[in-house]
């Protein structure tokens, strides 16, 4: 992780100027569920993007209680526990359960038993453990080989399709408050921009919502924060995030066109632009248009029925079809 926050460090203290580069925790902020791997994920991720920030000053790191948290979906909200309940009754998970139990020899296993533990178990946490063993170079359980992972967590992917991406209800009740936070930011950053008009470039990358924010704000979750956001906003369906992956929404600011204003980017009002970034690579917003850029108000427009306007009430009063 500590890799992929140099690479964090690279996109916005380089090449996009967002950061200085000397270590100022008054413009970065940090989120983590409250689960101690996601924790020490935000703190090596820091230590790679400010490799020389001193040690001896502590780290703030916010955490909500469990049962607060909306950085992933909750099955307390009774349409997306009747959802899981549904799908794990589903034709469609017992043919991914199949296509898991016939990619494995059972022989080449210690036991039956053994077998049977991980051809039943969740097809995301078992991607996870895998790929992290592989990942770091650790032995694999006795059956496993290096080849199997990657089919793994491509079945894991159909999983997620399978749960978040037939029926928008669960995206917007599963992630839509974190969603919503995101843009709440967002609007925060825009009302509050004193700016004066300068060259293109970022005002900030915002995942929570505070009162003047900060010009990044890191949070650590899990691959169940990104794959519903991801398919809630149409980005890609079908995907089990890679470990380490990340997803990012940077605001920017357009100035007055000029001779030497690039042409990538707008020069006509909306004066602000959404630009959503998956593993380093921006990614076109396919509800703005396929734009890379996407106008703040369209952003607006596309996110808020997303989000739920009541989260309790619908998770009370939603039914399955």
């Amino acid at each position: 992780m500590r890799a992929v926050g140099e690479k964090v460090g690279q996109r916005y203290k380089k090449e996009l100027g967002l950061l200085d580069e000397v270590w100022d925790p008054s413009a970065l902020a940090i989120r983590s569920t409250n689960s101690a791997r996601t924790i020490e994920t935000a703190l090596e991720l820091v230590n790679g993007m400010y490799p020389r920030r001193p040690r001896t000053q502590p780290l703030r790191v916010e955490l909500h209680a469990v049962n607060a948290e909306t950085m992933y979906p909750h099955s307390s909200c009774s349409f997306v526990g009747d959802m899981y309940k549904s799908f794990r009754k589903s034709d469609a998970r017992q043919c991914i359960k199949e296509e898991l139990a016939s990619l494995f020899d059972k022989s080449d296993f210690k036991s039956e038993e053994e077998y049977d533990f991980y051809t039943r178990r969740s097809l995301p946490a078992l991607c996870n453990t895998l790929a992290t063993l592989h990942g770091h170079g650790f032995p694999l359980p006795q059956g496993i080989r290096g080849e199997h992972v990657d089919s793994v967590c491509e079945m894991s992917g159909k999983e997620y399709h399978a749960v978040y991406g037939t029926d928008r209800r669960m995206t917007k009740l599963g992630i839509g408050r974190f969603l919503g936070e995101i843009l709440d930011v967002l609007k925060d950053k825009v009302e509050s921009d004193t700016f004066s008009m300068e060259d293109e470039k970022p005002l900030g990358i915002s995942t929570v919502a505070e009162r003047a924010p900060p010009k990044f704000m890191l949070m650590s979750g899990h691959d169940n924060t990104i794959a519903p956001l991801i398919m809630s906003l149409d980005l890609m369906s079908g995907t089990h995030p890679p470990m380490g992956s990340h997803l990012a929404f940077e605001l920017y600011k357009q100035t007055p066109p000029s001779s030497s204003s690039s042409s990538s980017y707008p020069t006509s009002s909306p004066e602000y632009f959404v630009q959503t970034v998956y593993n380093f690579k921006p990614v076109p917003l396919p509800a703005c248009g396929n734009k890379l850029l996407c106008p703040f108000d369209d952003f607006v427009k596309i996110v808020t029925p997303r989000t739920p306007a009541n989260y309790h009430s619908e998770c009370d009063n939603e039914k399955l079809l």
